[in-house]
C-alpha cells in the first residue's frame, strides 16, 4: 500500500487534479468539467503549468513520474493520468 491509500477511485483522483489545477496552477475549474476523456490540450494549460500539475500530483499521491513521462503526449488525457496514479498507488 503506497501513500496510505487503500482503494482509490477515479473520481477521487480527478477531484484532486481539479483542486491542484485551481490552487497550484490558478485555473478556474468550474468551467472545465474534467472527466477521464478530457484531453489535456483542451483545458488550455501551458507547458509550465502542466509540469507544476504533475509535480503537485507527485506530492499529493506520493508517486514519481519519470522524466520521460513529463510529456503531454504521454499523458494526453486526464484518464491516462488517473490510471497511472491509481496503478502507482496499488503497487
Amino acid at each position: 500500500m503506497k501513500g496510505g491509500i487503500i482503494e482509490m477511485k477515479d473520481e477521487q483522483v480527478i477531484s484532486s487534479i481539479e483542486k491542484i489545477l485551481e490552487e497550484k496552477v490558478g485555473m478556474k475549474i468550474e468551467q472545465l468539467e474534467l472527466n477521464s476523456n478530457t484531453k489535456i490540450s483542451d483545458i488550455g494549460i501551458s507547458s509550465i503549468n502542466y509540469i507544476k500539475m504533475l509535480i503537485a500530483l507527485e506530492e499529493e499521491f506520493d508517486i514519481e513520474f519519470k522524466d520521460e513521462q513529463f510529456s503531454i503526449q504521454d499523458f494526453g488525457e486526464v484518464g491516462v493520468i488517473v490510471d497511472y496514479i491509481v496503478e502507482q498507488n496499488t503497487i
